[in-house]
């Protein structure tokens, strides 16, 4: 017997669905741990060459991009996995050719008013809230890539929904922070600190034009499909997934301004160094993700609730035999690791080892956020989160002032467990599956897209 077939006799039921994710996330899992490494290589070049100050810097302006890359996708990245999966399993093109069109339009004007928002408030964030006047400029720069950051996070969700896995992992992890690293190493570091940005920003920009280009290649069966939009229930789906998402990010961006405002720029350097190196564990969640997403939309859809408990627990047995050697080598040796972003970040260690244990919680508790978004529980999805955004804040506030970035990573880490606790609760409610140890409950409903 080989070692493949000795790890797939762990799992407890093996069904065609559960086939098709095992073998999907595979491959997601191949192009995004090449992805994950790509950044890694980028986050260690950016911290080495402009020290934990520089980085600090850089990532502060990092995360404001990142708000204002959320509040421009609408929440429709989700959305339109969703219905994409949909009108694909019943080879409606022209849907789907108009669930693409509405997506990338929406979130083309969502993006640029967000980023002319955030060239106006820059001067006010980096006096008032950072303290820092000097990175008034790092965050305009930042902020301008959150436009071809949206639109290529939305173009790789509408490849997922197609279940195009290595096409939209490849959007998604690899393209931009490949291209980053050539930027950096060509013009990047002539600038200083700043010259990461340029650096981002230029990647972003190819990285969206190539994915524009990348669908059209990939999706030929829509060429002669007769747009059909619905943009009004695409909109009633991906609002609730916008705040969703925002409580979601919350987290770490309420950790890190906490730090921007009460700690240092080396408190922030270091625990965004270790919250990059921590979602290592967590990213094969987002792997079996990519492909069991679809899958779930589809499943629910038919109204085959065995098969989706069955297959959404089986998802849990692959990622945890995926995530749990690396949580081994950080748990081990998180002060070496720390080390390779530079001597003063070695400090981090146990920001890293607390920030790991965190996201392998997430990973215990499986695709439950999934599970409800493809479902149409997307309101349920929002309030978890919400509670988590708000127990961060709470813990931040009282955490940060006093222990710096070990604070930081005990407010996130709580509020994670929060937010899985409360979404293993409504998975339990709304859907009758106990993702855990139950079975699947008689009274579970389904029903079709809403």
């Amino acid at each position: 017997m080989s070692r493949f077939e000795s790890v797939w006799r762990l799992f407890p039921t093996i069904d065609q669905h559960t086939d098709i994710i095992v073998r999907g996330a595979s491959v997601a899992l191949v192009v995004r741990v090449f992805g994950a490494a790509l950044t890694f290589v980028f986050n260690v070049l950016v911290a080495r060459d402009f020290g934990a100050t520089g980085s600090g810097a850089y990532f502060l302006a990092f995360t404001a991009m990142t708000i204002a890359t959320v509040f421009g996708r609408l929440g429709l990245d989700n959305a339109a996995v969703r219905f994409t999966a949909v009108h694909a399993s019943t080879q409606d093109w022209g849907a789907v050719k108009g669930t693409h069109a509405a997506t990338m339009g929406l979130g083309l004007v969502a993006s640029v008013v967000t980023v002319l928002i955030m060239l106006l408030v820059a001067p006010f964030l980096s006096v008032h809230a950072f303290h820092d006047p000097g990175i008034t400029s790092m965050l305009r720069w930042m902020a301008i890539a959150a436009i071809p950051v949206a639109l290529s996070t939305l173009q790789s969700q509408t490849l997922r929904g197609l279940k195009l896995v290595a096409s939209s992992v490849m959007v998604a992890s690899v393209w931009t922070p490949g291209l980053a690293i050539v930027a950096l190493l060509v013009i990047g570091r002539s600038h200083g600190p700043i010259g990461a940005a340029y650096s981002y920003i230029c990647a972003a920009c190819v990285t969206t034009i190539a994915a524009w280009w990348w669908w059209r290649r990939m999706t030929p069966q829509l060429a002669g499909a007769r747009v059909v939009t619905n943009t009004r229930r695409l909109l009633e789906s991906s609002m609730p997934l916008l705040w969703a998402t925002s409580m979601s990010l919350a987290m770490n961006w309420i950790a890190t301004f906490a730090l921007g405002a009460w700690g240092t720029l080396v408190d922030v350097g270091i625990f965004n160094a270790a919250t990059r190196v921590a979602t290592l564990v967590s990213f094969v969640l987002v792997a079996v993700d990519n492909i069991s997403a679809p899958t779930f939309a589809e499943l629910y859809r038919a109204g085959n609730l065995p098969s989706l408990a069955r297959t959404a627990r089986n998802t849990i047995v692959l990622m945890l035999l995926l995530a749990a050697p690396v949580l081994a080598v950080i748990v081990i040796a998180p002060k070496f690791i720390m080390g390779v972003f530079g001597p003063e970040f070695r400090a981090g260690g146990w920001v890293l080892v607390t920030l790991a244990l965190s996201q392998a919680v997430s990973v215990v508790a499986g695709s439950v956020g999934s599970l409800l978004m493809m479902s149409g529980h997307e309101r349920q999805v929002r309030d978890s989160n919400a509670v988590a955004a708000i127990a961060c804040a709470g813990l931040s506030v009282a955490l940060v002032p006093k222990y710096g970035a070990m604070g930081a990573a005990v407010a996130v880490t709580v509020s994670l467990v929060a937010r899985n606790a409360y979404e293993l609760v409504m998975v339990r409610k709304y859907l009758g599956i106990g993702m855990l140890f139950s079975p699947p409950s008689a009274t579970t409903r389904a029903g079709g897209v809403r």
